[in-house]
Formats: structure tokens, C-alpha cells, sequence
């Protein structure tokens, strides 16, 4: 196994290799890869390509609000909430999730029953988070078009 370092657009180089059959994964900072691409290297094949797709994420913060008179907007008075549990759902990650039988093991219900007032993720296609003494909570790693 080696690693190595690609240029600005993703251009890499590895030298010295037999002829044979090869995978190659990809890493970067604000980036999801589970991909894997074969790159097949022919005597002295001096050019391979391996295109492996890569989603782009984020975090994302949530505050829970009190909102009394129901303006979608926190007023003065209107203050944050403690022991609210947030569920997000991504629903592309859920109907992969269900379409490769991830999720089939898991007794749902009683997941759910155990998240509220605590922290689980099934998968990536479902995660809760429940506020404390009224902070913020952060989702981790969001995929861009969640």
C-alpha cells in the first residue's frame, strides 16, 4: 500500500509499479469517498486514471427555540431549549440504506425509543442528537444535497 499526494486538480504519480491490478481510494478535508477504483497497469503503461467520486459535506448546527407566538423567528423572551431531540434524515443515504439492507438488522423502534434524550446514528441515512441545557447541536459530516 502506498500513499502519496495528488496536485491542485487531483493529478497523482506512482512510480515503480509491476504490472498488475491496483486500487485507489481518495481522502480530502470537507470530503466523502467510499469508492474504490481498479486501475490496471500494462507492462509499461505510463498513464492509469482512476476516477473516484467523491460528495462534498459539511456540518450543520441547529439551536432549539421556544418560539411562543410561533413567528419562526427567536424573540426577546424566547429562550433556547434543553432535552429536545433533533432528528435528521437524509433521505437519499435512507433509500440506500434500505435498498443494500443496512438498516435490516437494526429494530428500529426500539433505536428510536433509545435515541430521544440521548445521541444515535443508523448508518448515515438517520441520526438524532438531543440538546442540552439549551446548546446548539451539530450534525457531523453532512453530505452536500442532504
Amino acid at each position: 500500500m502506498r500513499t502519496v499526494a495528488s496536485k491542485a486538480l487531483g493529478v497523482y504519480s506512482v512510480g515503480k509499479l509491476a504490472a498488475g491490478t491496483y486500487y485507489a481510494t481518495a481522502k480530502a478535508d470537507g470530503y466523502r469517498s467510499g469508492a474504490v477504483a481498479e486501475v490496471t497497469v500494462k507492462g509499461l503503461s505510463l498513464i492509469g486514471v482512476a476516477n473516484v467520486g467523491a460528495t462534498k459535506q459539511t456540518d450543520l448546527t441547529g439551536t432549539v427555540v421556544g418560539d411562543s407566538n410561533g413567528n419562526g423567528v427567536r424573540d426577546s423572551g424566547e429562550g433556547l431549549l434543553g432535552g429536545k431531540t433533533l432528528i435528521f434524515v437524509d433521505v437519499l443515504a435512507t433509500q440506500k440504506a434500505i435498498a443494500d439492507g443496512s438498516l435490516a438488522s437494526i429494530d428500529v423502534g426500539a433505536a428510536v425509543g433509545a435515541a430521544l434524550g440521548g445521541s444515535l446514528d443508523l448508518s448515515d441515512a438517520i441520526r438524532f442528537r438531543t440538546t442540552t441545557a439549551g446548546q446548539p447541536i451539530t450534525f457531523s459530516d453532512v453530505p452536500e444535497g442532504a
